[in-house]
């Protein structure tokens, strides 16, 4: 939203459409001039890390935003790398973690899921019929980097992506090791409330 400019008519979706059509661009160029501000020494120093690291995930999320998963997936990949300079806090590491992660899965569901062409396409849990048949995003996250801690919001999310990944592939629950493992019953209803299914493809 810091990128996009002033809505003066707010009853106008012309006006609206126009404002959220350049945002993209106009995030990259911002970015790429306070890049210009950053200076990486050979070995960066702390606060030189810190300072790309932010513009780098900033980066990362424009390209995810358009949908351009190769430049997302290029840009977490030098903030990793960037992520082990010394004194870099390991929940930074982890949320680059889950990010990747995530980038990884949508790349996965938009290859399998956007049509939904399926009933069970696209709902917790994932059924057996709705296994991705263009695994590679999935199989990504599968093979990334495992939870770098034991604590904390950003590695129960990274375990909840591996789960997600596993059942795209229809590992789960056997190739998820047990430390990473979600159970399904907890979320599961004491009532019988029957199944959602996805009726859109039929009725299109």
């Amino acid at each position: 939203m810091q990128f996009t400019d002033k809505v003066h008519d707010e009853g106008s979706l012309r006006e609206y459409r126009e404002v959220n059509s350049h945002r993209a661009e106009r995030a990259k160029e911002q970015l790429r001039e306070r890049s210009k501000l950053v200076r990486l020494d050979p070995k960066p120093t702390l606060d030189q890390a810190l300072q790309a690291l932010w513009i780098y995930r900033q980066f990362a999320f424009v390209a995810l935003y358009e949908g351009d998963h190769d430049e997302a997936a290029d840009w977490l990949k030098k903030s990793l790398a960037l992520s082990k300079t010394p004194g870099v806090p390991t929940s930074v590491r982890a949320h680059i973690d889950g990010l990747a992660g995530h980038q990884r899965l949508r790349r996965g569901e938009q290859d399998n899921c956007i049509g939904c062409v399926g009933p069970s396409s696209c709902i917790f849990p994932i059924a057996a019929e709705a296994v991705h048949t263009r695994p590679s995003g999935s199989r990504e996250q599968s093979s990334g980097s495992p939870p770098i801690s034991t604590n904390g919001p950003a590695t129960l999310r990274i375990r909840w992506l591996l789960n997600i990944a596993a059942m795209t592939l229809g590992d789960y629950p056997a190739k998820v090791p047990p430390r990473f493992l979600i159970p399904v019953g907890p979320f599961r209803s004491k009532f019988d409330l029957g199944r959602f299914e996805n009726v859109a493809p039929a009725s299109a």
